[in-house]
Formats: structure tokens, sequence, C-alpha cells
């Protein structure tokens, strides 16, 4: 096209009357106004036309016609022409001003701008460049850190193996690092499988955990191997929404518990309120109602069985509603991180009504059981036995005399790993061993020196026999706990003979400040192991 160049030289009169020069005309000249630039493209075009050699008067159409020998057809396509082309130039015109202004900008971004916008702009600009000094500082040192902690990065494999090294409180506080510790910490099988066992290595003659149960003013435990009047960590009991006053006093007094690898069960025998508690954790959760609450203590009562299976990794709670007066009851099982509901079983025989008695052993519940008819006495005792896994119900063969030893007073207890129960009657004190679960063999050992009995010995103010420790001692605690005395927890060594007692600190009357009316119940647990798992 004749215009496609972006600069020119014109010839444009002066103003003032004095020769005319040349004036570059580009991009960036923007001092004259719009209609001065009209003026020179005009006189460009009539240039580029060689219109200075036409008539320099022309008074008429018929004269230039005349002088040219054009015709009138011919001046308007010249005039069409001078127009387009003269919309064309304003235009590129337009947008080199456009182009200008934006330069301006960039001019004053950079710096270049001219001597006095500089000293307009200086501040602003200083202190732009001031911001983007200090943004590219921080990044740099972001990138620098990511590198240095690119170089420490460890493998998960390597974390986890540090992490079991830990101790359980520590592990406790550390899964608030990130998502990924907490996960391995609360839900790994294999690491919670690691600290389970290397707490059942510790030395056999640790000292044991304790509940301590408080039934005033409000029913609440803790978990200590130390009492203290302190409500911290206090883990207070679901109550029914209405209760008898007359049953007050038996609901506050009906606290029980079943311990299975790390994690406790408490219940109350007078409703079917049930919770699971974590001591290494010291989380609790409440289990869903499954029933209403009890309504006649006396011919209502609520038990519970709580175990753990190796193999699945499932922690289950087996719950019997007894109807005392129909003689029959009603069997449930929650499975801790399933559907969070009950769900109700058929037992082995409605009529086989349980007794309390029980201990989880390898994933099976044994417990035994009663056989009851409405308007006869009571039948033949037995004993049963729950697998966890498969939920299925059997008869165990067990030696009678150990179940009617066992109905007097006694308690189920893990020796060494195996089920075993404690019996007392008039005859004595003996200890039955299951030595071979699928045999259904049984051991016998008789308790007690020839002259006293240790359960004889401590008989008075205490529940019986509190369980095994690991290695294999026999111990009683006292049950009642009224602040005036110490407490101590009794050791009978089965292999030696002999006695030792251990004082549980802080129930020295020289340490208790504020006692207070009735009693504390104390339950010694000797086989604690500490568990991360979330509840």
């Amino acid at each position: 096209m004749l215009f496609k160049s972006r600069k020119m030289k014109i010839s444009v009169p002066r103003s003032d009357g004095l020769n005319s020069h040349d004036e570059e005309l580009s991009e960036g000249n923007h001092e004259e106004q719009p209609a001065q630039r009209k003026s020179m493209l005009e006189e460009a075009i009539e240039r580029e036309f060689e219109v200075s050699n036409l008539p320099a008067a022309i008074e008429s159409p018929e004269e230039f016609h005349d002088s040219t020998g054009s015709t009138e057809d011919d001046e308007e396509e010249q005039s069409a022409k001078r127009l387009s082309m003269l919309e064309e130039i304003e235009q590129e015109s337009e947008a080199a001003t456009k182009g200008s202004e934006q330069q301006e900008v960039n001019d004053l971004m950079s710096g270049d701008k001219v001597e006095e916008e500089q000293d307009l702009f200086s501040p602003m600009l200083s202190v732009y460049k001031r911001r983007r000094q200090l943004k590219e500082e921080d990044e740099d040192e972001e990138n620098n850190r990511e590198e240095r902690w690119e170089g420490f990065r460890f493998s998960l494999d390597l974390i986890v193996e540090v992490l079991k090294k830990l101790p359980a409180k520590s592990l406790v506080r550390f899964q608030s690092v990130s998502k990924e510790w907490s996960t391995i910490i609360s839900s790994r099988r294999d690491f919670i499988n690691s600290i389970v066992t290397r707490s059942l290595a510790q030395p056999p003659h640790k000292l044991p955990l304790f509940i301590f149960f408080h039934c005033v003013p409000e029913a609440f435990f803790t978990v200590s191997s130390s009492f203290s009047q302190s409500p911290k960590h206090a883990v207070s009991l679901p109550r029914p929404d209405s209760i008898d006053p007359s049953y007050e006093y038996c609901y506050s007094h009906s606290f029980e518990h079943i311990y299975a690898r790390g994690l406790i069960c408490c219940y109350s025998s007078v409703s079917h309120l049930v919770t699971i508690y974590n001591p290494t954790t010291r989380q609790s959760v409440p289990l869903p109602v499954m029933e209403p609450p009890v309504t006649r203590f006396q011919e209502q009562r609520s038990y519970c069985h709580f175990g753990y299976d190796p193999v699945m990794n499932q922690y289950k709670v087996l719950s019997f509603s007894v109807d005392d007066k129909e003689k029959k009851q009603s069997i449930y099982v929650f499975t801790l991180g399933g559907s969070q509901s009950w769900r109700k079983l058929q037992g082995i025989d409605e009529k086989l009504l349980t007794e309390g008695l029980g201990l989880c052993v390898d994933g099976i519940i044994y417990y035994v059981a009663t056989r009851r008819e409405k308007g006869k006495k009571r039948g033949e005792t037995v004993l049963l036995s729950f697998d966890i896994r498969s939920e299925r119900f059997d008869h165990v063969w067990a030696p009678e005399s150990m179940l009617r030893a066992v109905l007097s007073i006694g308690i189920a207890v893990n020796h060494l790993g195996k089920l075993g129960f404690i019996g007392h009657n008039r005859i004595g004190t003996s200890l039955w061993i299951l030595e071979n679960a699928e045999k259904q063999e049984w051991s016998k050992i008789t308790l007690g020196m020839p002259d006293a009995d240790p359960l004889e010995m401590l008989r008075c103010g205490h529940s019986g026999f509190s369980g095994v420790t690991p290695a294999g001692e026999i111990f009683v605690t006292e049950w009642h706990y009224f602040y005036h005395k110490s407490v101590y927890v009794y050791y009978y060594d089965t292999k030696q003979n002999s006695f030792r007692r251990v004082e549980i600190q802080g129930t020295s009357p020289e340490n208790i400040k504020n006692p207070v009316d009735g009693s504390v119940c104390v339950f010694p647990i000797h086989d604690h192991v500490e568990n991360t798992m979330c509840l």
C-alpha cells in the first residue's frame, strides 16, 4: 500500500511565517493536536498525488473539467480514493497513539521516562521496586528452604521405625504433626502391634494400672498408677435420662469393667449404657443405647464381655440383658469401628443365663452360665465360648468342682496366656488352667499353706482375688478405699508360697487434703499394655 511506512518526511508551513522546514512525524510524537495531525496528513496526501501541480485557483467544476479534460466521474473517483486513504492513515495514527501511550506506561515502570516525569513518579516507583525486591527475596528463601528439606527428607519406612522407638505419651502428642503421622500412629495395624508387643516385653513386676471409681457426688472414674483427688482426665459414666430414686444407690455402685489388650469396657449392671476407654490416648467413646434402662433392679441385670480377635484385628462387646423374673435373656454384639450399631444374636440356649464370669483369650470369650427355668431351682452350670470372628457359641467341657467353686467365690484370669479360674470353697482355694483349648484339657493347682489360706487371710474388706500378674503371681486388692488408711496390693507367689504387699501411691492419709463421704472402689489391671489405637 502507498502509506505502509510508519515514518515520513513532510513539509509543514510554519504558523510564524518562517520558511517551512522538515519535521519528523513518529509514533511517539503526540505533542501536536489531532486537528494539526489531520492537516499534516491531508498535505501529505496532496503531496503524494502531486496536488501542487494542479491549477492554483479553481473556481468551478467546469473550469477544472476544461483544464484537465477529465470527466465529472473521474473527479468523484479521485475524491473517494483520497477520503479512503485519509481514513486509513487516521486509523494507523490512532493505533500508533495507543501504542505510544502503552510505551509511556512501560517507560514509567522501567524508569526511562523523561526527567520531569521521573521526578513526579520516582517515590511511587521506588516503593514498587522495593516491594518487588522483597518478594523475590522471599521466593528465593522459600526455594532454598525446600531444597534443604529435600536433602533431609526421610523415607516413610524410616519414619515409622523411628516412631516405634518413642514413648506412648510422645506418640499421642505427635499425632498432631501431620495427617500422615496421625494415620500411622492411630490406625496402622503393624505399628499398633509393635507398640503392644513392646509393652508386653517390659519387666513382669511393673506396677499395675488402677481404676479408681468415684460414686460421690457423681459417678466417674480415673485410670492411673497412683491415686489422686484431682478430677483431671476423669471419665464420666453415662446415666439414664430418668432413674428411680430408690435405685440411685444401686446405680452409683453398679460399676463393672472388662479389660482387653489396652482398652477398658465400662458399664453398669443396672443399665444398658456402655463406654469404651483407652488409657493410653485418654479417649473415651460411649456406645449407642441398645435397650431402655432396667426398671426393676431386683429382677433385671446387665452383663458385658469384651474381647479382641488378633486375626481380624477387631474388638467386640458381647452384652447380655437378663430377666431373672421371666428366666430369659437377650444377647447383643457391637463391633468397634464397624456399623456403630448393636446386632441381636441367637444364643446357644436361651435358658442358659450368664453369671457374668468371663474372659477373652486368643479371640475366644469364655463365660460361665447356669440353666434356669421359671418355677424351677437352679440347674446345671456350664462353661460356654463365643468366637469373636465367627460369632458362634459353643460348649466347653470344664471340671464340675471348678464350676461349683467359681460360683461360690471365683474369678476368670489370664494365667501366662491361658484361660484360668480361681475358685474358693470350704475345701480351699484352687487354680484351674485350660492347658489345651482344642482337647479341652485342664490342670489344677491347690493354693495356700497347710495352716492358712491366702484368701482367708485377706478375706475381710476384699472382693476376692483380683487376677494374675504376667510373672504368675496371684494378687488381691482392697476393694474399698475410705481415705483414712493406705490401700495395699497383696501378692501371692504360688511357687515360693509367700506373700508380699505394695502400697498404692497417693492413698496415705497425709496425702488426702479434703476427704469426702463415701468410698472409692479400686480395680487393678496388671497386664495392661499401651495401645495408640483411635476409638
